[in-house]
């Protein structure tokens, strides 16, 4: 016997006879192969609209290019950052936990630490999960909050509504920009926007907590962008040696090295 043909399907539509109402209904039933072809072409259907949608969410996120290859196994992992890397893939693994209790994140420490690297991962991780992110730097978000005033109320009011309903906002190098009062009431807003819809924040700045205050208050003295962000997140300190010194030093080794053997 040949054992090949037990994987084919049976071609042939199967009649169902049943009845209802005191009357006999036939109604002929897919047959197997088209049963298969059936579910084949849902399958097809579904991956198509989770890759437009994924797309969509992409596209929304705001992310820039440079930003897009932000990816935990592309992580360079030390013994000084090993930590935060597990606490970063555990705020991914466990975001809905998180998103509940409305956790958010600061990020401080000194230029090239790693800190919107971290950030971006984290964004783009949760966003192959199909979750709402934007991810912007301070200053690009309020390019593009100016750039949508010049439109009128309605596309500003639309950027607003869906930076309070996504998921998670990152603000990236918050602090970089401008110190003008238009720039803190537009900052506050944004801030203000997430606090009051219950929705976690994650910050970068290279600013301390005592500059990164001074930096976001107002000239009235009161400290409420800060107080709020201080209330959102966990502040969370990158103090080791920027990856861009690290970067720097190796090409000067091997520059010295090509040096050496052309001596």
């Amino acid at each position: 016997m040949d054992t090949r043909t037990s994987t084919l399907l049976n071609s042939e539509r199967k009649e169902i006879v049943f009845s209802f109402g005191g009357r006999t209904f036939r109604i002929n039933a897919m047959s197997e192969a088209e049963q298969a072809e059936y579910e084949r072409a849902k399958a097809k259907e579904k991956a198509e609209e989770k890759k437009r949608s994924l797309e969509r969410l992409k596209v929304n996120s705001l992310i820039d290019e440079r930003f897009k290859t932000c990816k935990f196994d592309n992580f360079i992992i030390t013994n000084e950052n090993k930590k935060l890397f597990k606490f970063a893939r555990y705020y991914v693994d466990n975001f809905q936990e998180m998103k509940a209790n409305n956790c958010g994140l600061l990020f401080f420490g000194r230029p090239g630490s790693g800190k919107s690297y971290l950030s971006f991962c984290i964004a783009n991780a949760l966003l192959e999960k199909y979750i709402s992110v934007i991810a912007i730097t301070s200053n690009g978000l309020l390019q593009k909050i100016r750039e949508l005033s010049t439109f009128g109320s309605t596309e500003l009011n639309s950027l607003h509504r869906n930076l309070n309903q996504v998921s998670l906002l990152i603000i990236d190098d918050l602090g970089a920009e401008a110190s003008s009062e238009y720039n803190k009431s537009k900052i506050y807003e944004v801030i203000d926007g997430r606090y009051r819809a219950n929705k976690p924040i994650i910050i970068t700045t290279n600013l301390n907590p005592n500059d990164f205050k001074r930096k976001l208050t107002s000239q009235d003295e009161v400290a409420r962008t800060f107080d709020r962000i201080a209330e959102m997140c966990e502040v969370i300190e990158m103090n080791y040696k920027s990856f861009r010194e690290k970067k720097k030093e190796n090409k000067s080794k091997a520059f010295e090295n090509i040096l050496k053997d052309l001596k």
